[in-house]
């Protein structure tokens, strides 16, 4: 007489694989999304939570070189002065609005200020593989 084969077995051991596959998948997935450098919305909160933070070095970390150094050159940059010294105010609460990327370069729509209702337009490009500001219209 042939034994028949356990089935219990068969099915542990495919339960056990198809767990592994499912975990290195997972795992994979979040070590992309840890490594990977942040998209465009997340560098322009950080440049307005440093306005809020009063944080210059994350401010300059998110700009590309060129635009810091305009901004120190340009001493006196209305604009950027008035958000260093109001940015707790006016960047307490914002919204992001509109974002559009096309290839390397992206535009990203801000509402600001009591009730939203002033607007900030940030240029972004990649730099390497990270986004930076490269320029921003008061709308």
């Amino acid at each position: 007489m042939v034994a028949k084969p356990d089935n219990s077995r068969n099915k542990n051991q495919l339960m056990l694989i198809s767990t592994i596959v499912v975990s290195v998948v997972l795992l994979g997935i979040v070590l992309a999304a840890a490594l990977s450098p942040p998209g465009p919305e997340r560098v322009v909160s950080e440049v307005l939570d440093s306005f809020v933070q009063q944080n210059d070095e994350a401010l300059n970390n998110n700009l590309t070189d060129s635009y810091a150094r305009l901004l120190q050159d340009a001493q006196g940059n209305m604009l950027w002065t008035r958000f260093w010294e109001n940015g707790e105010e006016l960047f307490a609460d914002y919204r992001l609005g509109e974002t559009r990327i096309s290839g390397d370069e992206a535009q990203i729509l801000v509402y600001y200020g009591p009730g939203f209702i002033q607007e900030l337009e940030f240029t972004l490009r990649r730099d390497g593989r990270r986004w930076k500001v490269t320029g921003l219209e008061d709308e």
